[in-house]
């Protein structure tokens, strides 16, 4: 691990003691869930993968809540598109709901079930911080938080963003962070790795 990405998880679990509970988004198979869980504060960790979603679900604890489903700007259901070598790899890593992220396909995709996650947050009524990890979907759901100010529920973000592997990448990312920058939230958002 690398002094940034030390630095970055020293930051994010300095701040998992101001929150009143942490949503992980994109868990994958749960190292990171893991770690989060030993703060002993609740945890809703979202995974739509299913093969990912196997491991997960073996973690047990009595502040995690374990969400089969993609986090996304509305409730219902949507393809989830595997990496290119899914076939040969069966790797869990870089599934998106976004077509257009240059390492995934069609070929292998599966149907799962989202969830609005604007509605969620606010539903929940907590002081939240999150940890977004989902592989070019970044930019809509950071989008509808803004649109549905549940930004307000939220301390802080940290997201991996994606703007080198999908479409249009880095013209989305800029327009992300005006949007945020004018709506003063651009503190609210930090990046994971």
């Amino acid at each position: 691990m690398s002094n940034q990405q030390s630095e970055i998880i020293r930051s994010f679990e300095s701040e998992i003691k101001n929150c009143e509970a942490i949503i992980e988004l994109g868990a994958n198979v749960g190292l990171i869930t893991k770690k989060i869980l030993l703060h002993n504060k609740p945890l809703y960790a979202f995974e739509p993968e299913p093969e990912a979603f196997k491991h997960l679900s073996l973690i047990e604890s009595p502040y995690l809540t374990k969400i089969n489903k993609a986090a996304w700007i509305e409730n219902g259901h949507t393809l989830l598109y595997r990496h290119k070598d899914w076939l040969e790899t069966k790797s869990s890593t870089s599934s998106s709901l976004n077509i257009k992220k240059t390492n995934v396909d069609n070929k292998n995709s599966v149907r799962c079930e989202t969830v609005d996650i604007a509605e969620y947050i606010i539903s929940l009524n907590k002081r939240v911080i999150i940890k977004m990890d989902i592989e070019g979907a970044e930019y809509d759901v950071i989008n509808h938080l803004l649109d549905k100010n549940a930004l307000e529920k939220i301390e802080r973000i940290y997201c991996e963003f994606h703007p080198k592997k999908i479409q249009f990448g880095y013209f989305q990312h800029y327009k992300l962070k005006i949007r945020l920058f004018f709506k003063g939230y651009s503190n609210r958002i930090k990046n994971w790795f």
